[in-house]
């Protein structure tokens, strides 16, 4: 789409936000994007992404959050799409349920909470409120969370490497076979 900015692959080995006193503070904006998963000479697809505030370009998957267990997150997300949102997976990962925040077109919501609970997780976001992220234009809008072990005196961190897994199925096409592109750091096979 000639209106929406292009979208960035994201390679999640630089993670977002400014760490002070404690605290990441992270500024997302869900916005309207032009996707080419099989990279610059591909197909541009019209999805929903992350961005940080301030950049030209949304990334797919979204910025990546990454923190030790402990600390502090504040995560201002802006809703710059013309719907409203449901976003999800903006807490620690604890017993209970995930809560879905409603963000109406052109609002702010702001997101504060420990992440206590070490793992891989994701957020997401989408026109609709579901248990999982849709595979239709908003199924780029999603980001990794990772919260690392408390540091140990002593001991460097482990080497990793973050992947976040993607679909997208065509929407309007009542027959398309089963289709659906997979996409891995927001590039299809063999990109």
């Amino acid at each position: 789409p000639r209106t929406a900015t292009a979208a960035r692959a994201n390679d999640n080995t630089s993670p977002t936000g400014q760490l002070r006193n404690g605290v990441l503070t992270v500024r997302l904006v869900a916005r309207s994007a032009s996707w080419r998963p099989d990279g610059g000479s591909g197909c541009a697809l019209a999805v929903r992404a992350f961005a940080e505030e301030g950049s030209a370009a949304a990334l797919i998957p979204g910025p990546l959050i990454r923190v030790r267990a402990g600390t502090a997150v504040h995560v201002r997300v802006h809703n710059a799409l013309t719907t409203r949102i449901w976003v999800r997976g903006l807490q620690d990962r604890g017993p209970g349920e995930l809560a879905a925040i409603d963000v109406a077109a052109g609002a702010i919501h702001e997101f504060t909470f420990v992440a206590n609970t070490p793992g891989a997780w994701y957020y997401w976001a989408g026109s609709a409120k579901t248990d999982v992220p849709a595979s239709n234009a908003d199924g780029q809008l999603v980001g990794a969370l990772v919260v690392d072990p408390p540091a140990e005196p002593g001991k460097a961190a482990a080497a990793d490497r973050i992947l976040v897994l993607t679909r997208w199925t065509p929407t309007g096409t009542p027959d398309n076979g089963g289709f659906q592109l997979n996409a891995f750091n927001g590039r299809s096979w063999p990109n």
